[in-house]
Parts: C-alpha cells; structure tokens; sequence
C-alpha cells in the first residue's frame, strides 16, 4: 500500500510537470504566432496604406485637372479671359519675403485659386501651362521643305535643311527682310515671343516649337519628396497646341 501511494504521488508529480512543460511550449508557439503576425501587419500594412494614398493623390490630381481645364476653356481653345485671369497666380516660394506686397500677391492669388479649385487645405499643386506652335512643311524648295505661320501679326517662312547629316537638322526663318538660322534646342525671338526650337522633324515634314517661359506658372515648388501626381492634358491657344500640366501632392 505504501508503495501504491508513493507511485500515485509521484505520477501526480509527473502531470503536473507534464502540464507545465505543454502550456510552456503552447504559449511559446502562441507568442511566435502572435510576433509574426504583427511583424506580417507591420511589413504589408504600411504599404497598403500608402498605396491607398497614391492612389487618393492620383485621384485628386485627375479632379483637379479636369477643373483647371473647364476654367481655361471656352470651347476647345484657351480662353483669354480665363488665361489672363490665371496667370496672375505665379510660383509661390516656401522662401518668400511675407513682408512684400509682391509675395503677398502671389500668396493671395494662389489661396484663391486653391479655394476656386476646391483643393484640400492639406494638399497643394503647381500648373503650368505651355503653348507650342507646330508648322508643317509641305512645300519643298528643291530638298528644302518650307511652311509659313503667322506669328505676333508677322508671317514667316520656316525652312528646313541638313547643315551636318543626310537628315533635316536645321531651320531658317525669315520675316522678308531678315533671316535667321537654328538648330534644334535653339532658342530665336518671334515677334513677342522667345521659342525653343524643340524638334525638327529628321524627313522634313514639321517644326516644332515651344514658349521659353511658360503662359502660366502657378503654384508652389514641387517637393523632392513625398508622393505626387502629374496630369498633361492638351487643348490650343492661339491656333498653337498647349499642354496643361497638373502636379497635386
């Protein structure tokens, strides 16, 4: 009997130890779950998030230029009502002097068109707005292909040629009593007007060119950090194809 109640005592022993060791490692493997998943949540979830606010900022960047473009344009053109209006709000400098009426100005219009945009407090933007002429050339003077547009109340002759290769590399524009020769990434004065030679058409058939300075330039610098969006539409002003850049953040 003795030896029957010390095997009992000693197999309780036992199972209780049994016990312990079982929720020792059950609570173990139920910690490591538990780590991995916040570890899982922590991995996936920030980028879920910020996914989600790329594609809010991409959202927003596409309502904003769909409003831009419905308060520049009359029809299918620029209206300069509108253009003229807009202009008026220029690059806003995180650096600007707020004690001059001039960045008060710039401050005061882009706040304006911030609250005409319906754009969030929180959020900014910058729109930019470029018209470039584009000439076809569809009348050869020997090799030459020439075309004319009128520029300013000036019509000028574009003629392109090949000043170094086989392929159309230059143009030169004249006035009737001046003439002026450029290549392309060039920059000739029109007129009021200072264009870029941007691209010369290697087989001859068109010109383009572009605005050195922008129509409009308004907004603020865009951050070098931090997720942005950018939507080009493109409408015409002035006969000329104009791109109408939106960048939202």
């Amino acid at each position: 009997m003795a030896e029957s109640r010390h095997f009992t005592k000693l197999k309780k022993k036992h199972s209780k130890a049994q016990i312990s060791i079982d929720f020792i490692a059950g609570f173990g493997i139920f910690i490591m779950v538990v780590g991995y998943v916040l570890y899982t949540a922590m991995m996936i979830f920030p980028k879920y998030y910020e996914q989600s606010n790329e594609n809010a900022i991409r959202e927003e960047a596409w309502t904003l230029s769909v409003n831009v473009m419905d308060y520049l344009r009359g029809s299918t053109a620029i209206d300069d009502q509108s253009l003229a209006s807009l202009s008026g709000c220029r690059i806003y400098h995180y650096f600007d002097d707020p004690t001059t009426i001039e960045d008060n100005l710039s401050r005061a219009n882009y706040t304006y068109f911030k609250n005409r945009f319906n754009v969030d407090g929180s959020n900014d933007f910058r729109i930019l707005v470029k018209s470039s002429p584009v000439v076809m050339t569809d009348y050869a003077k020997g090799r030459n292909k020439t075309g004319n547009m009128t520029i300013d109340g000036v019509e000028y002759m574009f003629e392109l040629f090949n000043a170094t290769s086989l392929e159309y590399d230059a143009v030169s524009i004249s006035d009737g009593s001046t003439v002026v020769t450029a290549d392309e990434n060039d920059t000739v004065s029109l007129g009021k007007y200072t264009l870029n030679i941007d691209n010369i058409d290697s087989k001859g058939k068109f010109l383009i060119m572009g605005l050195e300075d922008p129509s409009i330039n308004c907004g603020k610098h865009i951050p070098m950090t931090g997720i942005n969006s950018k939507v080009r539409r493109f409408t015409t002003y002035n006969k000329w194809i104009t791109a109408v850049d939106v960048v939202y953040w």
